[in-house]
């Protein structure tokens, strides 16, 4: 079963929690019908009660006996977009009294009042958090910036494709390497973004979108941008013969096998063309 989020009586947002620790929290009367929870697969925040009905039926609660539950978290109060010019691109987010959070790198600088604070995805690994009222710019880039809004479902991205989301997003990071003792160059992040809320993403050239139907597909990992739930990524030692050594270590082969929607950018912008030949841009 998918893990969970839901929101518990002092309204704050609890998960990832295992679907069968939901199920078992429902038995115990711990969560009752009424609290509101996304899962994997629903387009927005519904109650308990909506998704699990068996599980509360084989409890004995019902929803006249529950106490009132508090609402799902507000809709972000934060706008995203792109200035353009001939040469880059600089995203752009205006906060009105809400939060954002970056990958770390990316911030350029900010007009108006926030605090700051970090969001622990793994040990060792902090992404930064803007939480206030005004306007963040992210640095340049010479790829194009997209924007993506999710509407309850999951997307996942190559980690340094990712470059913000809005607070009601849940963000889980992945590592992926060909053998156990890869150097860290060799190793393929994946960031998983779930829930509803704008992400911002980099791409290094024009995205193609590929759908995949019950199939495998496997790709260079510097130009895979991004996937949609379904597909399953993995690596697999003997495919990274196809690396082409000129390239250097940081290259790797992924595997995708499912069914969903790929984002590749097979061919980088002119500018982010040349700085890959002159060793001045980042592949993976």
């Amino acid at each position: 079963m998918a893990d969970f989020f839901y929101v518990d009586e002092s309204n704050q947002q609890v998960g990832p929690v295992p679907g069968e620790q939901v199920e078992e929290m429902i038995r115990s009367g711990r969560l009752g019908p009424g609290i509101y929870a996304w899962t994997a697969g629903l387009e927005g925040w519904k109650t308990l009660g909506e998704i699990l009905p068996a599980s509360f039926q084989a409890s004995g609660g019902t929803l006249a006996d529950m106490a009132p539950i508090p609402t799902p978290p507000s809709r972000p109060n934060t706008q995203f977009d792109i200035l353009k010019s001939d040469l880059h691109q600089v995203p752009r987010i205006i906060v009105s009294q809400d939060e954002i959070l970056l990958r770390p790198g990316v911030f350029n600088y900010l007009q108006g009042q926030f605090e700051v604070r970090s969001r622990t995805l793994r040990e060792g690994i902090d992404f930064p958090v803007l939480k206030g009222n005004g306007v963040v710019y992210l640095k340049p880039t010479l790829g194009e910036c997209q924007i993506l809004e999710l509407g309850g479902e999951s997307w996942s991205f190559r980690e340094s494709s990712f470059m913000a989301c809005d607070r009601t997003l849940q963000l889980e990071l992945r590592e992926h390497s060909p053998e156990l003792d890869s150097p860290p160059e060799a190793t393929f992040r994946q960031l998983s973004v779930s829930g509803s809320g704008s992400v911002c993403f980099l791409s290094p050239g024009r995205l193609e979108t590929l759908p995949v139907t019950e199939d495998a597909l496997t790709v260079d990992g510097a130009i895979l941008v991004a996937w949609s739930t379904g597909l399953e990524l993995s690596i697999d030692p003997a495919r990274q013969c196809l690396a082409c050594p000129g390239e250097g270590p940081g290259q790797v082969i992924v595997s995708l096998q499912g069914s969903g929607t790929v984002l590749l950018a097979p061919a980088a912008s002119r500018c982010h063309a040349l700085l890959r030949e002159l060793g001045l841009a980042q592949r993976g």
